[in-house]
Protein backbone atom coordinates (compact mmCIF):
# COMPACT_ATOMS: atom_id res chain seq x y z
CA UNK A 1 0.00 0.00 0.00
CA UNK A 2 1.48 3.28 -1.03
CA UNK A 3 2.49 5.59 1.74
CA UNK A 4 0.84 9.03 1.83
CA UNK A 5 3.41 11.81 2.21
CA UNK A 6 2.99 14.09 5.25
CA UNK A 7 1.74 17.61 4.52
CA UNK A 8 4.47 20.18 4.20
CA UNK A 9 4.83 22.68 7.07
CA UNK A 10 5.92 26.20 6.19
CA UNK A 11 6.53 28.54 9.16
CA UNK A 12 5.58 32.18 8.79
CA UNK A 13 8.68 33.38 10.59
CA UNK A 14 12.26 32.34 10.34
CA UNK A 15 13.95 30.48 13.14
CA UNK A 16 16.29 33.38 13.69
CA UNK A 17 13.36 35.76 14.48
CA UNK A 18 12.82 36.58 18.18
CA UNK A 19 9.32 36.30 19.62
CA UNK A 20 8.81 39.38 21.79
CA UNK A 21 5.17 39.45 22.94
CA UNK A 22 3.03 36.63 21.65
CA UNK A 23 4.17 34.57 18.66
CA UNK A 24 1.52 33.69 16.17
CA UNK A 25 2.13 31.66 13.04
CA UNK A 26 0.25 30.22 10.19
CA UNK A 27 0.51 26.63 8.96
CA UNK A 28 -0.01 26.00 5.32
CA UNK A 29 -1.70 22.58 5.31
CA UNK A 30 -2.41 20.83 1.98
CA UNK A 31 -5.87 19.35 2.18
CA UNK A 32 -6.38 15.83 0.88
CA UNK A 33 -9.12 13.26 0.93
CA UNK A 34 -8.01 9.93 2.34
CA UNK A 35 -9.05 6.85 0.53
CA UNK A 36 -11.02 4.08 2.07
CA UNK A 37 -9.01 1.89 4.35
CA UNK A 38 -6.07 4.25 4.34
CA UNK A 39 -4.42 4.79 7.75
CA UNK A 40 -3.31 8.31 8.52
CA UNK A 41 -0.18 8.29 10.62
CA UNK A 42 -0.07 10.42 13.81
CA UNK A 43 1.75 13.67 13.13
CA UNK A 44 4.05 15.16 15.73
CA UNK A 45 5.05 18.82 15.80
CA UNK A 46 8.31 19.70 14.34
CA UNK A 47 11.12 20.98 16.55
CA UNK A 48 10.61 24.53 15.24
CA UNK A 49 6.91 24.48 16.17
CA UNK A 50 7.65 23.08 19.61
CA UNK A 51 10.13 25.88 20.25
CA UNK A 52 7.62 28.53 19.16
CA UNK A 53 4.82 27.14 21.36
CA UNK A 54 7.10 26.91 24.41
CA UNK A 55 8.22 30.50 24.00
CA UNK A 56 4.60 31.69 23.60
CA UNK A 57 3.48 29.85 26.76
CA UNK A 58 6.38 31.29 28.78
CA UNK A 59 5.61 34.84 27.62
CA UNK A 60 1.89 34.56 28.46
CA UNK A 61 2.65 33.19 31.94
CA UNK A 62 5.08 36.01 32.66
CA UNK A 63 2.59 38.75 31.61
CA UNK A 64 -0.23 37.19 33.63
CA UNK A 65 1.92 37.03 36.76
CA UNK A 66 3.14 40.59 36.25
CA UNK A 67 -0.45 41.86 35.79
CA UNK A 68 -1.60 40.13 38.95
CA UNK A 69 1.27 41.66 40.93
CA UNK A 70 0.47 45.11 39.55
CA UNK A 71 -3.22 44.72 40.45
CA UNK A 72 -2.35 43.59 43.97
CA UNK A 73 0.06 46.51 44.41
CA UNK A 74 -2.70 48.96 43.42
CA UNK A 75 -4.95 47.60 46.13
CA UNK A 76 -7.70 46.32 43.80
CA UNK A 77 -10.58 44.50 45.48
CA UNK A 78 -10.60 41.75 42.96
CA UNK A 79 -13.26 40.59 40.59
CA UNK A 80 -16.28 41.79 42.60
CA UNK A 81 -14.71 45.18 43.13
CA UNK A 82 -14.08 45.56 39.42
CA UNK A 83 -17.66 44.54 38.67
CA UNK A 84 -19.02 47.10 41.17
CA UNK A 85 -16.82 49.84 39.68
CA UNK A 86 -18.00 48.99 36.17
CA UNK A 87 -21.65 49.00 37.27
CA UNK A 88 -21.24 52.30 39.08
CA UNK A 89 -19.54 53.79 36.04
CA UNK A 90 -22.44 52.63 33.85
CA UNK A 91 -25.00 54.21 36.20
CA UNK A 92 -23.11 57.49 36.29
CA UNK A 93 -22.86 57.48 32.51
CA UNK A 94 -26.60 56.74 32.19
CA UNK A 95 -27.49 59.64 34.53
CA UNK A 96 -25.24 62.01 32.60
CA UNK A 97 -26.77 60.89 29.31
CA UNK A 98 -30.26 61.41 30.75
CA UNK A 99 -29.38 64.92 31.90
CA UNK A 100 -27.91 65.77 28.50
CA UNK A 101 -31.04 64.44 26.81
CA UNK A 102 -33.37 66.43 29.09
CA UNK A 103 -31.27 69.52 28.52
CA UNK A 104 -31.46 69.08 24.77
CA UNK A 105 -35.24 68.53 24.95
CA UNK A 106 -35.64 71.62 27.08
CA UNK A 107 -33.56 73.72 24.69
CA UNK A 108 -35.30 72.37 21.59
CA UNK A 109 -38.81 72.50 23.10
CA UNK A 110 -41.54 73.92 20.92
CA UNK A 111 -45.10 74.35 22.18
CA UNK A 112 -47.63 72.03 20.63
CA UNK A 113 -49.77 73.85 18.12
CA UNK A 114 -53.40 72.98 17.62
CA UNK A 115 -54.67 72.74 14.07
CA UNK A 116 -57.81 74.83 14.05
CA UNK A 117 -58.52 74.49 10.35
CA UNK A 118 -61.47 72.20 11.05
CA UNK A 119 -63.09 75.05 12.95
CA UNK A 120 -62.82 77.40 9.99
CA UNK A 121 -64.04 74.79 7.50
CA UNK A 122 -67.14 73.85 9.48
CA UNK A 123 -70.49 74.51 7.79
CA UNK A 124 -73.91 72.89 7.66
CA UNK A 125 -73.67 72.44 3.89
CA UNK A 126 -70.73 70.11 4.44
CA UNK A 127 -73.07 67.52 5.94
CA UNK A 128 -76.02 68.16 3.60
CA UNK A 129 -76.93 65.30 1.21
CA UNK A 130 -77.67 66.63 -2.27
CA UNK A 131 -79.32 64.37 -4.84
CA UNK A 132 -77.91 64.21 -8.33
CA UNK A 133 -80.71 64.65 -10.90
CA UNK A 134 -81.33 61.90 -13.44
CA UNK A 135 -79.55 62.23 -16.76
CA UNK A 136 -79.98 60.21 -19.98
CA UNK A 137 -76.27 59.53 -19.79
CA UNK A 138 -77.13 57.08 -17.02
CA UNK A 139 -79.18 55.06 -19.51
CA UNK A 140 -82.81 54.92 -20.69
CA UNK A 141 -85.66 54.77 -18.24
CA UNK A 142 -87.16 51.44 -17.31
CA UNK A 143 -90.10 50.16 -19.36
CA UNK A 144 -91.79 48.32 -16.49
CA UNK A 145 -93.07 49.47 -13.09
CA UNK A 146 -90.61 49.04 -10.24
CA UNK A 147 -93.42 47.87 -7.92
CA UNK A 148 -95.70 45.64 -9.97
CA UNK A 149 -93.24 44.96 -12.78
CA UNK A 150 -95.95 45.44 -15.44
CA UNK A 151 -95.15 47.49 -18.44
CA UNK A 152 -95.90 51.18 -18.38
CA UNK A 153 -95.61 54.01 -20.81
CA UNK A 154 -94.73 57.59 -20.06
CA UNK A 155 -97.62 59.86 -19.28
CA UNK A 156 -99.79 61.23 -16.53
CA UNK A 157 -100.38 57.79 -15.06
CA UNK A 158 -96.71 57.22 -14.24
CA UNK A 159 -94.13 58.73 -11.89
CA UNK A 160 -90.52 59.12 -13.01
CA UNK A 161 -87.74 59.05 -10.35
CA UNK A 162 -85.73 62.26 -10.27
CA UNK A 163 -82.53 60.43 -9.26
CA UNK A 164 -82.50 57.19 -11.23
CA UNK A 165 -84.33 55.78 -14.31
CA UNK A 166 -87.07 53.96 -12.34
CA UNK A 167 -90.73 54.30 -13.43
CA UNK A 168 -93.76 53.53 -11.20
CA UNK A 169 -97.47 53.49 -11.86
CA UNK A 170 -99.29 56.24 -10.03
CA UNK A 171 -101.76 53.68 -8.77
CA UNK A 172 -98.99 51.44 -7.39
CA UNK A 173 -97.29 54.43 -5.76
CA UNK A 174 -100.51 55.41 -4.01
CA UNK A 175 -101.02 51.91 -2.75
CA UNK A 176 -97.50 51.87 -1.23
CA UNK A 177 -97.83 55.45 0.11
CA UNK A 178 -94.86 56.64 -1.94
CA UNK A 179 -96.68 58.92 -4.36
CA UNK A 180 -96.02 62.13 -2.42
CA UNK A 181 -93.65 64.54 -4.11
CA UNK A 182 -91.10 66.70 -2.35
CA UNK A 183 -91.43 70.44 -1.89
CA UNK A 184 -89.24 71.13 -4.90
CA UNK A 185 -91.40 68.96 -7.15
CA UNK A 186 -89.05 65.98 -7.23
CA UNK A 187 -90.16 62.37 -6.72
CA UNK A 188 -87.91 59.61 -5.48
CA UNK A 189 -88.48 55.96 -5.91
CA UNK A 190 -88.53 53.76 -2.76
CA UNK A 191 -84.97 52.49 -3.33
CA UNK A 192 -83.55 55.97 -3.81
CA UNK A 193 -85.60 57.14 -0.83
CA UNK A 194 -84.01 54.48 1.40
CA UNK A 195 -80.50 55.20 0.09
CA UNK A 196 -80.84 58.96 0.51
CA UNK A 197 -82.40 58.68 4.01
CA UNK A 198 -79.56 56.36 5.08
CA UNK A 199 -76.97 58.81 3.75
CA UNK A 200 -78.71 61.72 5.54
CA UNK A 201 -78.78 59.76 8.80
CA UNK A 202 -75.05 59.01 8.53
CA UNK A 203 -74.27 62.65 7.74
CA UNK A 204 -76.47 63.82 10.61
CA UNK A 205 -74.51 61.56 12.96
CA UNK A 206 -71.26 62.96 11.62
CA UNK A 207 -72.60 66.49 12.03
CA UNK A 208 -73.64 65.72 15.61
CA UNK A 209 -70.17 64.39 16.40
CA UNK A 210 -68.62 67.47 14.84
CA UNK A 211 -70.90 69.75 16.84
CA UNK A 212 -70.06 67.78 19.98
CA UNK A 213 -66.37 68.17 19.22
CA UNK A 214 -66.85 71.91 18.75
CA UNK A 215 -68.82 72.10 21.99
CA UNK A 216 -66.10 70.24 23.90
CA UNK A 217 -63.40 72.40 22.33
CA UNK A 218 -65.10 75.68 23.19
CA UNK A 219 -66.01 74.39 26.66
CA UNK A 220 -62.37 73.49 27.29
CA UNK A 221 -61.35 76.85 25.86
CA UNK A 222 -63.82 78.61 28.18
CA UNK A 223 -62.56 76.64 31.20
CA UNK A 224 -58.97 77.44 30.27
CA UNK A 225 -59.85 81.10 29.81
CA UNK A 226 -61.67 81.22 33.15
CA UNK A 227 -58.77 79.47 34.86
CA UNK A 228 -56.30 81.91 33.34
CA UNK A 229 -58.52 84.79 34.42
CA UNK A 230 -58.76 83.31 37.94
CA UNK A 231 -54.98 82.87 38.01
CA UNK A 232 -54.43 86.43 36.83
CA UNK A 233 -57.01 87.64 39.35
CA UNK A 234 -55.23 85.75 42.14
CA UNK A 235 -51.90 87.22 41.08
CA UNK A 236 -53.44 90.68 40.84
CA UNK A 237 -55.07 90.38 44.28
CA UNK A 238 -51.81 89.14 45.74
CA UNK A 239 -49.93 91.99 44.10
CA UNK A 240 -52.61 94.44 45.19
CA UNK A 241 -52.44 93.16 48.77
CA UNK A 242 -48.67 93.46 48.78
CA UNK A 243 -48.87 96.92 47.25
CA UNK A 244 -51.43 98.03 49.82
CA UNK A 245 -49.23 96.58 52.56
CA UNK A 246 -46.21 98.46 51.23
CA UNK A 247 -48.24 101.66 50.94
CA UNK A 248 -49.41 101.19 54.53
CA UNK A 249 -45.81 100.70 55.68
CA UNK A 250 -44.73 103.82 53.76
CA UNK A 251 -47.60 105.83 55.23
CA UNK A 252 -46.71 104.48 58.67
CA UNK A 253 -43.08 105.52 58.26
CA UNK A 254 -44.11 108.95 56.99
CA UNK A 255 -46.54 109.45 59.86
CA UNK A 256 -43.91 108.29 62.33
CA UNK A 257 -41.38 110.72 60.89
CA UNK A 258 -43.93 113.53 60.88
CA UNK A 259 -44.96 112.72 64.43
CA UNK A 260 -41.32 112.50 65.51
CA UNK A 261 -40.49 115.83 63.88
CA UNK A 262 -43.54 117.46 65.46
CA UNK A 263 -42.68 115.88 68.79
CA UNK A 264 -39.06 117.02 68.76
CA UNK A 265 -39.72 120.52 67.41
CA UNK A 266 -42.76 121.19 69.60
CA UNK A 267 -42.10 123.27 72.72
CA UNK A 268 -43.48 121.95 75.98
CA UNK A 269 -42.64 122.13 79.70
CA UNK A 270 -40.37 119.48 81.21
CA UNK A 271 -38.92 118.88 84.63
CA UNK A 272 -35.55 117.39 85.49
CA UNK A 273 -35.26 115.68 88.84
CA UNK A 274 -31.81 114.39 89.92
CA UNK A 275 -32.38 111.26 92.01
CA UNK A 276 -29.02 110.12 93.32
CA UNK A 277 -25.41 109.34 92.50
CA UNK A 278 -23.18 106.47 93.52
CA UNK A 279 -19.66 105.16 93.12
CA UNK A 280 -17.95 108.55 93.31
CA UNK A 281 -14.63 108.22 95.19
CA UNK A 282 -14.30 110.33 98.38
CA UNK A 283 -12.18 113.43 98.41
CA UNK A 284 -9.79 114.80 101.05
CA UNK A 285 -11.07 118.31 100.49
CA UNK A 286 -14.06 119.77 102.23
CA UNK A 287 -16.87 120.80 99.97
CA UNK A 288 -20.27 120.02 98.52
CA UNK A 289 -20.92 117.80 95.58
CA UNK A 290 -22.49 119.84 92.80
CA UNK A 291 -24.30 118.67 89.65
CA UNK A 292 -24.28 121.20 86.80
CA UNK A 293 -27.17 120.33 84.43
CA UNK A 294 -26.58 122.12 81.13
CA UNK A 295 -29.00 122.06 78.20
CA UNK A 296 -27.04 122.05 74.94
CA UNK A 297 -28.72 122.67 71.58
CA UNK A 298 -27.80 119.72 69.31
CA UNK A 299 -29.68 120.92 66.22
CA UNK A 300 -26.71 121.35 63.89
CA UNK A 301 -28.91 122.72 61.11
CA UNK A 302 -28.96 125.96 63.07
CA UNK A 303 -25.75 127.93 62.60
CA UNK A 304 -25.01 129.00 66.17
CA UNK A 305 -21.90 129.89 68.08
CA UNK A 306 -20.65 127.45 70.70
CA UNK A 307 -21.65 129.75 73.57
CA UNK A 308 -25.13 130.25 72.09
CA UNK A 309 -25.74 126.50 72.01
CA UNK A 310 -25.81 126.46 75.81
CA UNK A 311 -29.50 127.09 76.26
CA UNK A 312 -29.77 126.89 80.03
CA UNK A 313 -28.00 125.60 83.11
CA UNK A 314 -29.02 124.75 86.64
CA UNK A 315 -26.87 123.65 89.61
CA UNK A 316 -27.97 121.00 92.10
CA UNK A 317 -26.35 120.44 95.48
CA UNK A 318 -26.19 117.25 97.44
CA UNK A 319 -27.80 117.06 100.85
CA UNK A 320 -24.87 116.60 103.24
CA UNK A 321 -21.33 117.84 102.92
CA UNK A 322 -18.65 115.67 101.27
CA UNK A 323 -21.01 112.69 100.92
CA UNK A 324 -20.18 110.12 98.27
CA UNK A 325 -23.73 108.72 98.25
CA UNK A 326 -26.76 110.92 98.72
CA UNK A 327 -29.75 112.84 97.37
CA UNK A 328 -29.95 116.18 95.57
CA UNK A 329 -31.60 119.22 96.99
CA UNK A 330 -34.25 120.13 94.39
CA UNK A 331 -35.72 119.61 90.94
CA UNK A 332 -35.77 122.05 88.03
CA UNK A 333 -38.76 123.07 85.92
CA UNK A 334 -38.23 124.34 82.37
CA UNK A 335 -41.38 126.09 81.14
CA UNK A 336 -40.72 125.92 77.40
CA UNK A 337 -38.18 123.82 75.52
CA UNK A 338 -38.13 121.46 72.57
CA UNK A 339 -36.54 118.01 72.41
CA UNK A 340 -33.55 118.95 70.28
CA UNK A 341 -30.95 119.26 73.01
CA UNK A 342 -28.32 117.30 74.91
CA UNK A 343 -28.36 117.04 78.68
CA UNK A 344 -24.83 117.59 80.04
CA UNK A 345 -24.39 116.47 83.65
CA UNK A 346 -21.10 117.73 85.09
CA UNK A 347 -20.32 116.61 88.62
CA UNK A 348 -17.86 118.61 90.73
CA UNK A 349 -16.83 119.07 94.35
CA UNK A 350 -17.30 122.77 95.18
CA UNK A 351 -15.32 124.13 98.11
CA UNK A 352 -16.00 127.22 100.22
CA UNK A 353 -13.90 129.43 97.88
CA UNK A 354 -16.07 128.50 94.89
CA UNK A 355 -13.46 126.33 93.20
CA UNK A 356 -14.68 123.19 91.41
CA UNK A 357 -12.90 119.86 91.54
CA UNK A 358 -13.96 117.86 88.47
CA UNK A 359 -15.46 114.42 89.28
CA UNK A 360 -16.82 113.37 85.90
CA UNK A 361 -19.23 114.27 83.13
CA UNK A 362 -22.13 112.42 81.47
CA UNK A 363 -23.61 113.55 78.16
CA UNK A 364 -26.88 112.14 76.81
CA UNK A 365 -29.11 113.01 73.90
CA UNK A 366 -32.48 113.29 75.60
CA UNK A 367 -34.47 113.34 72.35
CA UNK A 368 -35.11 109.60 72.36
CA UNK A 369 -35.53 109.55 76.14
CA UNK A 370 -38.17 112.27 76.03
CA UNK A 371 -39.98 110.47 73.22
CA UNK A 372 -39.87 107.34 75.33
CA UNK A 373 -41.24 109.23 78.33
CA UNK A 374 -44.21 110.48 76.28
CA UNK A 375 -44.98 107.19 74.51
CA UNK A 376 -43.96 104.58 77.12
CA UNK A 377 -43.26 106.47 80.34
CA UNK A 378 -45.05 105.81 83.60
CA UNK A 379 -47.41 108.49 84.85
CA UNK A 380 -46.40 110.14 88.12
CA UNK A 381 -49.48 111.70 89.66
CA UNK A 382 -50.54 114.87 87.86
CA UNK A 383 -47.00 115.79 86.93
CA UNK A 384 -46.81 113.72 83.75
CA UNK A 385 -44.90 110.76 82.44
CA UNK A 386 -41.49 109.91 83.85
CA UNK A 387 -38.45 108.25 82.33
CA UNK A 388 -35.36 107.43 84.37
CA UNK A 389 -31.87 107.97 82.92
CA UNK A 390 -28.70 106.50 84.43
CA UNK A 391 -25.35 107.50 82.93
CA UNK A 392 -21.78 106.66 83.88
CA UNK A 393 -19.30 109.45 84.49
CA UNK A 394 -16.61 110.03 81.86
CA UNK A 395 -13.85 112.56 81.06
CA UNK A 396 -14.72 116.15 80.19
CA UNK A 397 -16.00 116.80 76.66
CA UNK A 398 -18.00 120.05 76.84
CA UNK A 399 -17.12 122.76 79.35
CA UNK A 400 -20.24 124.17 81.04
CA UNK A 401 -20.74 127.94 80.82
CA UNK A 402 -22.10 130.48 83.25
CA UNK A 403 -25.78 131.34 82.86
CA UNK A 404 -25.31 135.12 83.07
CA UNK A 405 -22.20 135.98 81.03
CA UNK A 406 -21.81 132.80 78.91
CA UNK A 407 -18.25 132.36 80.19
CA UNK A 408 -16.73 128.89 80.69
CA UNK A 409 -16.67 127.60 84.26
CA UNK A 410 -13.15 127.16 85.64
CA UNK A 411 -12.38 123.57 86.61
CA UNK A 412 -9.25 122.01 88.12
CA UNK A 413 -6.49 120.53 85.99
CA UNK A 414 -7.80 116.95 86.26
CA UNK A 415 -10.67 117.84 83.91
CA UNK A 416 -8.35 117.94 80.92
CA UNK A 417 -6.94 114.43 81.39
CA UNK A 418 -8.60 112.31 78.76
CA UNK A 419 -7.11 108.99 79.94
CA UNK A 420 -8.13 109.41 83.55
CA UNK A 421 -10.96 107.20 84.81
CA UNK A 422 -13.90 108.71 86.68
CA UNK A 423 -15.88 106.02 88.48
CA UNK A 424 -19.46 106.55 89.49
CA UNK A 425 -22.82 107.16 87.85
CA UNK A 426 -25.64 109.68 88.05
CA UNK A 427 -29.38 109.00 87.84
CA UNK A 428 -31.94 111.63 86.88
CA UNK A 429 -35.64 111.67 86.00
CA UNK A 430 -37.15 113.49 83.06
CA UNK A 431 -40.83 114.38 83.45
CA UNK A 432 -42.91 115.42 80.43
CA UNK A 433 -46.38 116.88 80.81
CA UNK A 434 -49.48 115.78 78.97
CA UNK A 435 -51.22 118.06 76.49
CA UNK A 436 -54.62 117.43 78.06
CA UNK A 437 -54.20 120.34 80.48
CA UNK A 438 -50.96 121.80 79.09
CA UNK A 439 -50.68 123.86 75.93
CA UNK A 440 -47.99 125.94 74.30
CA UNK A 441 -48.05 128.12 71.24
CA UNK A 442 -48.50 131.65 69.97
CA UNK A 443 -51.36 133.77 71.18
CA UNK A 444 -52.26 137.43 70.57
CA UNK A 445 -53.25 140.05 73.13
CA UNK A 446 -55.74 142.71 72.04
CA UNK A 447 -54.41 146.08 73.19
CA UNK A 448 -57.72 147.84 72.43
CA UNK A 449 -61.37 146.85 72.58
CA UNK A 450 -61.52 146.76 68.80
CA UNK A 451 -61.09 143.25 67.42
CA UNK A 452 -59.16 144.44 64.39
CA UNK A 453 -57.07 146.87 66.40
CA UNK A 454 -53.47 146.64 67.59
CA UNK A 455 -52.31 143.29 68.97
CA UNK A 456 -49.25 142.01 70.75
CA UNK A 457 -47.95 138.54 69.97
CA UNK A 458 -46.88 136.30 72.86
CA UNK A 459 -45.42 132.82 73.13
CA UNK A 460 -47.78 131.36 75.74
CA UNK A 461 -47.58 128.31 77.96
CA UNK A 462 -50.50 126.95 79.96
CA UNK A 463 -49.29 124.68 82.76
CA UNK A 464 -50.83 123.08 85.85
CA UNK A 465 -48.61 122.85 88.90
CA UNK A 466 -48.45 119.43 90.53
CA UNK A 467 -48.45 120.60 94.14
CA UNK A 468 -51.22 123.21 94.24
CA UNK A 469 -53.19 122.07 91.20
CA UNK A 470 -53.52 125.66 90.01
CA UNK A 471 -53.13 126.64 86.38
CA UNK A 472 -50.70 129.30 85.27
CA UNK A 473 -50.43 131.06 81.93
CA UNK A 474 -46.83 132.06 81.16
CA UNK A 475 -46.30 134.74 78.52
CA UNK A 476 -42.86 134.87 76.82
CA UNK A 477 -41.54 137.51 74.46
CA UNK A 478 -40.47 134.93 71.91
CA UNK A 479 -40.38 131.20 71.38
CA UNK A 480 -37.66 129.43 73.36
CA UNK A 481 -37.25 132.01 76.12
CA UNK A 482 -36.56 130.62 79.58
CA UNK A 483 -37.82 133.59 81.59
CA UNK A 484 -41.46 134.61 81.29
CA UNK A 485 -42.48 138.26 80.98
CA UNK A 486 -45.82 137.76 82.67
CA UNK A 487 -47.30 135.03 84.84
CA UNK A 488 -51.09 134.81 85.17
CA UNK A 489 -52.67 132.56 87.78
CA UNK A 490 -56.03 130.97 86.93
CA UNK A 491 -57.71 129.81 90.13
CA UNK A 492 -61.22 129.28 88.84
CA UNK A 493 -62.93 128.75 85.53
CA UNK A 494 -65.03 131.88 86.12
CA UNK A 495 -61.97 133.97 85.36
CA UNK A 496 -62.14 132.78 81.73
CA UNK A 497 -64.90 134.07 79.48
CA UNK A 498 -64.98 132.95 75.86
CA UNK A 499 -66.90 135.13 73.41
CA UNK A 500 -67.24 132.82 70.47
CA UNK A 501 -69.07 135.32 68.30
CA UNK A 502 -66.61 138.17 68.82
CA UNK A 503 -63.64 135.81 68.68
CA UNK A 504 -61.71 136.62 71.84
CA UNK A 505 -60.95 135.17 75.30
CA UNK A 506 -61.42 137.40 78.33
CA UNK A 507 -59.04 136.43 81.14
CA UNK A 508 -59.41 138.30 84.44
CA UNK A 509 -56.50 138.40 86.90
CA UNK A 510 -55.99 140.28 90.17
CA UNK A 511 -54.46 143.40 88.66
CA UNK A 512 -55.72 143.53 85.08
CA UNK A 513 -57.87 141.87 82.41
CA UNK A 514 -56.39 140.30 79.29
CA UNK A 515 -58.18 140.11 75.95
CA UNK A 516 -56.59 137.16 74.10
CA UNK A 517 -57.32 135.88 70.61
CA UNK A 518 -55.95 133.68 67.85
CA UNK A 519 -56.30 133.79 64.08
CA UNK A 520 -57.35 130.11 63.94
CA UNK A 521 -60.85 129.33 65.23
CA UNK A 522 -59.96 125.82 66.45
CA UNK A 523 -56.85 127.04 68.27
CA UNK A 524 -58.86 129.84 69.88
CA UNK A 525 -61.48 127.38 71.11
CA UNK A 526 -58.77 124.99 72.34
CA UNK A 527 -57.09 127.74 74.36
CA UNK A 528 -60.42 128.74 75.93
CA UNK A 529 -61.38 125.19 76.90
CA UNK A 530 -57.97 124.42 78.43
CA UNK A 531 -57.83 127.71 80.33
CA UNK A 532 -61.27 127.10 81.83
CA UNK A 533 -60.55 123.43 82.55
CA UNK A 534 -63.52 122.19 80.48
CA UNK A 535 -61.25 120.21 78.18
CA UNK A 536 -60.08 117.99 81.04
CA UNK A 537 -63.61 117.75 82.43
CA UNK A 538 -64.94 116.54 79.07
CA UNK A 539 -62.18 113.94 78.85
CA UNK A 540 -62.79 112.73 82.39
CA UNK A 541 -66.54 112.57 81.75
CA UNK A 542 -65.94 110.54 78.58
CA UNK A 543 -63.64 108.16 80.42
CA UNK A 544 -66.19 107.78 83.21
CA UNK A 545 -69.04 107.02 80.79
CA UNK A 546 -66.87 104.57 78.91
CA UNK A 547 -66.04 102.74 82.11
CA UNK A 548 -69.71 102.66 83.14
CA UNK A 549 -70.75 101.26 79.76
CA UNK A 550 -67.96 98.70 79.92
CA UNK A 551 -69.07 97.69 83.41
CA UNK A 552 -72.69 97.34 82.23
CA UNK A 553 -71.62 95.18 79.30
CA UNK A 554 -69.60 92.96 81.61
CA UNK A 555 -72.55 92.63 84.01
CA UNK A 556 -74.91 91.72 81.13
CA UNK A 557 -72.46 89.11 79.90
CA UNK A 558 -72.19 87.66 83.40
CA UNK A 559 -76.02 87.55 83.68
CA UNK A 560 -76.28 85.76 80.32
CA UNK A 561 -73.62 83.29 81.40
CA UNK A 562 -75.54 82.71 84.66
CA UNK A 563 -78.78 82.13 82.76
CA UNK A 564 -77.10 79.66 80.43
CA UNK A 565 -75.56 77.84 83.40
CA UNK A 566 -79.01 77.77 85.08
CA UNK A 567 -80.61 76.29 81.95
CA UNK A 568 -77.88 73.67 81.72
CA UNK A 569 -78.38 72.84 85.43
CA UNK A 570 -82.17 72.51 84.97
CA UNK A 571 -81.63 70.25 81.95
CA UNK A 572 -79.21 68.10 83.92
CA UNK A 573 -81.64 67.94 86.87
CA UNK A 574 -84.45 66.96 84.50
CA UNK A 575 -82.33 64.22 83.01
CA UNK A 576 -81.38 62.98 86.47
CA UNK A 577 -85.08 63.01 87.48
CA UNK A 578 -86.01 61.00 84.40
CA UNK A 579 -83.27 58.51 85.17
CA UNK A 580 -84.49 58.18 88.79
CA UNK A 581 -88.11 57.72 87.63
CA UNK A 582 -86.95 55.03 85.23
CA UNK A 583 -85.10 53.29 88.04
CA UNK A 584 -88.19 53.47 90.29
CA UNK A 585 -90.35 51.98 87.53
CA UNK A 586 -87.86 49.18 87.00
CA UNK A 587 -87.74 48.50 90.74
CA UNK A 588 -91.58 48.44 90.86
CA UNK A 589 -91.68 46.02 87.95
CA UNK A 590 -89.15 43.78 89.67
CA UNK A 591 -91.19 43.82 92.89
CA UNK A 592 -94.36 43.07 90.97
Amino acid sequence: MPTQPSPPVTPSRSTTSRVSDVAFHRLQVSLFKPEEGQIIPKMTPSPLRRAILTEVKTTITKKTTLGAKEVDSRGDKGRWGRMWEERRQREVTAIQDKRVKEDMERKSYKPKTVDLEWLNNFSDEKFTVKSVPYSRLQGPRQSSCQICWYGCSPGATTLDCSVCGAVVHLKCAKETNSAAKRSNGEWWCPQCMVSINTAETIEAVKMGMELKRRTYFFSALTIQTNFMMWTERSRFLKFKGGLIFLQAIIRKIRQQRKFTNDLTSHYRPIKINPIDYSGVPPSDKNGTYTLMASFYNNNHQQLLEEADRHVDREDFYVLGSNSINGKWNKDYFIPSINFQFDLILTMTLKDDAGRHEFKGQAITNVTEDLKKSILQGKKKGREGKVVKITRKLAPLEIVPVDKSNKQAVRLDSSAGRANQEFPGEVTVELITFSNTDTKSGFIEEMLTSVVKGAKKKWWALLHTQSGTGGRFLYLFSKQGDKKEREKIMINHSSQVEFNRKAGYIKLASLDRTYMLTHSNVDERSDWAMKMSGKYLEILEDGVRRFREESRKVEEEEKEEEGKEEGKEGEEEEGKEGEVEEGKDEEEGKDRF
